[in-house]
């Protein structure tokens, strides 16, 4: 995976420079207008590349836009780690999925994809991603005759785009997302999130992942997540306070909680097992993204971070308890009343924000999270399971 504190370099200090040169190469060749109607769109690209949680959080956006125009072909581009999530998903005609192993892989994409793009011959495209120039630059580049992304401070993108859509970070993601697919006349109703499309072999793959460790059908499971994203390492509620709060459940409702993360995640949740002496089931690099879903659907509670599993848990339906603190939860947070979130409102926080590039400089060791305690999410951890009993 892509070392994320170099392509934010990259980003800002190639990125700002290739933004200007474009911009002005589009007023001398007239790309800043746009040259066909909303009416007559027949094929559409829609770029999302960072955030397993964001691409959940756009669903109900890429519905509006299947909605407004049910005849176009769809094709969606994003980043290799997150195949799987959008497999058979009906919304989309063709995924295409760009290397992120490396800075390499990252900018050969940056010459190889704005041809293949052009190929398909695009009307219109969605640039989802707030932040960062490199997927304004290839939504500029794929000769997209309207082109909608956001006009977000700092970031000096928003002159590549012919409908730019101001960034409203006062609202919930989900509807940031269907802001922009409102500036192409895309509206949806209903904005709930679309489950995760799990195929019968992953099904029975993570089913049969889970009898191996002991789990029948019948069986009560909490999940638990103790990491966070690379973008911001700060949103981990502390190891201990997983630990003991492992601990309690076990002790008081004899259920041994399963443990999960990615393959590059796998030794920090290792520490957790080591701490809870193996009273635990430990998937971590063990599932796909549709294995992944599928254990969390059969999770009874989930317990996270600010990450993406917990809105794929959300999507799942599966009641979740998680920490913010860094982040926003009004921003990020699941919505509904079958979620608990824990927020201790310091007056330094949330410190993320679009506008810094989600970058934290903290100088208080996340006291923010710190300040959450065990006892506090005791309390209501203990209370949804028992009403369960």
């Amino acid at each position: 995976m892509i070392h994320i504190p170099t392509a934010r370099f990259i980003d800002r200090y190639a990125g700002i420079g290739l933004c200007a040169a474009l911009n002005i190469a589009g007023r001398l060749t007239g790309r800043h207008r746009e040259h066909i109607s909303l009416d007559q769109v027949r094929s559409i690209l829609i770029i999302k590349f960072w955030g397993l949680g964001n691409l959940i959080e756009a669903t109900p956006a890429f519905r509006a836009i299947r909605a407004r125009f049910p005849n176009a072909r769809i094709t969606f581009l994003t980043l290799s780690c997150n195949r799987g999530v959008f497999d058979n998903y009906p919304h989309f005609d063709e995924i295409l999925y760009m290397r992120d192993q490396s800075i390499r892989a990252v900018m050969a994409a940056f010459f190889t994809l704005p041809r293949l793009l052009r190929k398909r011959n695009i009307d219109l495209a969605f640039d989802l991603d707030p932040i960062g120039r490199f997927c304004a630059l290839i939504t500029f580049l794929s000769g997209a005759r309207i082109r909608v992304g956001y006009s977000t401070a700092n970031q000096y993108r928003e002159h590549l785009y012919t409908r730019a859509i101001p960034l409203d970070e006062e609202k919930h993601v989900r509807e940031m997302f269907l802001d922009l697919a409102r500036g192409a006349d895309a509206h949806c109703a209903d904005t709930d999130l679309d489950p995760v499309f799990i195929p019968d072999a992953e099904i029975q793959a993570a089913d049969s992942l889970l009898e191996e460790c002991g789990i029948r059908a019948s069986d009560r499971l909490v999940g638990i997540n103790i990491n966070a994203s690379a973008v911001a390492y700060e949103r981990r509620w502390p190891l201990e306070n997983f630990a003991e709060l492992a601990r309690r459940i076990t002790e008081a409702h004899g259920m041994k909680p399963i443990l999960i993360g990615s393959a590059e995640e796998a030794p920090f949740v290792r520490l957790l097992e080591m701490k809870l002496n193996g009273n635990c089931m430990n998937l971590a690099g063990r599932t796909t993204l549709p294995g992944l879903a599928r254990v969390l659907q059969r999770c009874e509670l989930f317990i996270s971070n600010d990450s993406g599993p917990l809105h794929v848990a959300a999507a799942m339906n599966t009641p979740t308890v998680s920490f913010f603190g860094p982040e926003h939860f009004k921003r990020y947070g699941p919505l509904g009343d079958r979620h608990k979130v824990f927020f201790a409102g310091l007056d330094c926080s949330p410190c993320i924000s679009f506008a810094n590039e989600k970058q934290v400089r903290c100088p208080r060791n996340a006291e923010c999270l710190r300040a959450i305690s065990v006892d506090m999410v005791w309390d209501a951890v203990h209370a949804r399971l028992a009403a369960r009993v």
